[in-house]
């Protein structure tokens, strides 16, 4: 019932979102520090292109998707005690544009293990693969690839989630990869973004990375105007590639496993990024990981050392926060049942600075919260 209710007031609030950051001066990261926006004939979020491409929304499936390169897979339903499997196997959603972030995505070492979450329905297993993984968007013509921008990993993760991402104009997908992709998406016109692991690929979808986010803070607006061109069906400006360089760059996640009740205002984060010298683009990101902590905040840099150097300080930042007002907390009932009187101004100080976290966009707080519920409930 309280999820229900909360639910219910989020997305009555989150209307007004854009009122409310033209009231308080807030930045879009995702708007404002670009001069060429992509065309609002591209799909953005993978419901939308689901539904935008009938007859190539079957990569969608993850099942098929593994079913065609013979990697061992099956339903989760169709488990049970006797079933001869190899583990560990990985479980996730079966359907891509009906699941987000790493919900419900675990390893899983045996039947034992399996059983909690025999539970949930359309999830899929497959062999667990091991390796680096990494991600390319596809830009095609008629089924002919004319443009590939790919982001490759670290080979640490926390969990299932990478450390960065690294997107260079250099990065290149593996053979097999491509070859699939061409393969399978004959006559095709349009993004196909892959997710793989070592030369397997495990997800695909009908859109861009990050909603093309990572695509524009490359600050070449002609890549950009490339992929206009083609939902825009203007082939005439499909240009030379060697107009199609950049300045390679990293993609930082904050993660942390200390439990956090508080975030700071986009005003502060606004103030610490533009200080560590970090690229415009932002973003509160909230990502369960699985039962092991939540990633909180994604941000780009041109500098590996001054990029990790900010991931640790805003990450410390964050615990050093929730420290802070856990002992302000405790001090309050501290001095009420120990001192037996009230400390207002200790009061007053816990409740101004929770608030100030209320200081961002509607659609962080609603994030926040879903994210909360996600990891609560799986």
């Amino acid at each position: 019932m309280f999820t229900l209710i909360m639910e219910n007031i989020y997305k009555y609030l989150v209307k007004y979102d854009e009122k409310w950051c033209n009231i308080m001066g807030f930045f879009n990261p995702y708007t404002d520090p670009f001069d060429v926006m992509f065309s609002k004939k591209i799909p953005m979020f993978d419901r939308q292109a689901f539904n935008m491409y009938p007859k190539y929304n079957f990569v969608y499936d993850k099942l098929w998707v593994c079913q065609s390169q013979n990697i061992n897979c099956g339903t989760i339903e169709s488990i049970d005690k006797f079933t001869e499997i190899n583990y560990p196997i990985f479980i996730k959603p079966r359907w891509g544009h009906l699941s987000s972030s790493s919900k419900n995505c675990f390893k899983i070492n045996s039947y034992n293990e399996l059983k909690k979450y025999k539970k949930l329905k359309q999830m899929m297993w497959s062999e667990y693969i091991q390796g680096q993984e990494y991600m390319t968007d596809y830009l095609m013509v008629d089924g002919k690839i004319i443009y590939e921008i790919s982001y490759s990993y670290s080979e640490k993760q926390t969990g299932y989630i990478e450390v960065w991402k690294y997107i260079s104009p250099k990065n290149k997908s593996i053979n097999t990869v491509t070859k699939w992709v061409t393969k399978n998406m004959s006559g095709y016109t349009g993004i196909v973004n892959v997710q793989c692991r070592n030369d397997s690929i495990i997800e695909v979808g009908l859109r861009m990375a990050r909603g093309g986010a990572y695509i524009q803070s490359t600050d070449n607006d002609n890549i950009i105007k490339l992929i206009n061109s083609v939902y825009n069906e203007d082939y005439n400006n499909i240009m030379n590639k060697k107009k199609l360089n950049f300045k390679p760059y990293y993609a930082f996640k904050s993660y942390t496993q200390f439990p956090f009740f508080y975030i700071f205002p986009q005003y502060i984060i606004d103030f610490l990024t533009y200080s560590f010298d970090c690229k415009d683009f932002y973003e509160y990101y909230f990502e369960p990981n699985g039962n092991k902590g939540m990633v909180f905040f994604q941000f780009l840099h041109d500098n590996y050392d001054k990029g990790k150097r900010f991931n640790t300080f805003i990450t410390s930042l964050l615990i050093l926060m929730q420290i802070i007002l856990i002992i302000i907390f405790f001090y309050i009932i501290y001095s009420f049942f120990i001192k037996n009187k009230i400390n207002y101004i200790a009061i007053f100080l816990f409740i101004i600075i929770y608030l100030t976290q209320y200081l961002n966009p509607i659609a962080v707080q609603y994030n926040w919260y879903k994210a909360i519920k996600q990891r609560c409930l799986s």
